[in-house]
């Protein structure tokens, strides 16, 4: 039976990282930002009409006339 010695990654001295390093840390960084983003987009369209009505109403008792230039979904 012949065994093979595995090699184990040397470490860089004062934590240096190689470039392989820095993009999976980018990768796991870009997928956290997704996953954040693509949350708050989901909880905020379940609020949006709220949202939509607190400004209106603000604007309101400071006396500012909301203008649509367009239809509202």
């Amino acid at each position: 039976m012949i065994r093979r010695a595995v090699k184990k990654k040397a470490k860089k001295p004062s934590g240096e990282m190689g470039i392989v390093e820095h993009l999976s840390e980018l990768r796991r960084r870009i997928f956290f930002v997704v996953i954040v983003f693509l949350t708050i987009t989901v909880v905020g369209f379940n609020f949006c009409d709220d949202l939509v009505e607190i400004l209106v109403r603000r604007a309101n008792a400071i006396g500012y006339e909301m203008v649509y230039i367009a239809p509202g979904e």
